[in-house]
């Protein structure tokens, strides 16, 4: 199972000009505990090694004011990477997951990977509205003709203006 960590970190700088990071004095009080008001949190996420058995890069992510919100973050990707228990559909959900931070610096939303897992969608792609609206009238059994007339009739008129 991947673990994941969180530290506390911050930007002082050494009189040399380099980042301490988690060895700034000031990160803790004098009894050895987290200072309240200096730095902030982060994580680190061991994924699981690639398909060839090669370690991938861990995911790095900090900002968090408490560390409550970055072991959250941690408990997020175990609750993604648990989402399937199948070898090629988890290769593919680290890559929405990886694919995801580095694009909106956010991570997905287990609920929405479980959906799309179950329904057999492609992870990485967006699905609009009226393309959920086509799967789902697909879906259904024994709709009455009226039910399925009036969606086919909002269909949009393209090179047309309002008028």
């Amino acid at each position: 199972m991947p673990a994941g960590t969180t530290y506390k970190a911050c930007g002082c700088r050494s009189p040399e000009g380099r980042l301490l990071r988690g060895k700034c004095l000031k990160l803790r009080r004098k009894g050895g505990a987290w200072s309240p008001s200096h730095g902030s949190w982060y994580y680190q996420f061991e994924l699981p090694p690639k398909p060839d058995g090669t370690r991938r890069n861990p995911i790095r992510r900090g900002g968090f004011a408490t560390q409550d919100a970055a072991e959250s973050q941690i408990s997020r990707l175990h609750e993604l990477l648990a989402v399937t228990g199948d070898p090629d559909h988890r290769d593919r959900i680290i890559e929405l997951i990886t694919e995801t931070l580095r694009k909106e610096k956010r991570l997905p939303e287990p609920e929405e990977v479980r959906r799309k897992v179950r329904t057999g969608q492609d992870l990485d792609a967006a699905i609009t509205t009226g393309q959920w609206l086509r799967m789902w009238l697909a879906g259904r059994k024994g709709l009455r003709s009226g039910t399925l007339r009036v969606p086919r009739s909002h269909r949009p008129v393209s090179g047309a203006g309002h008028r």
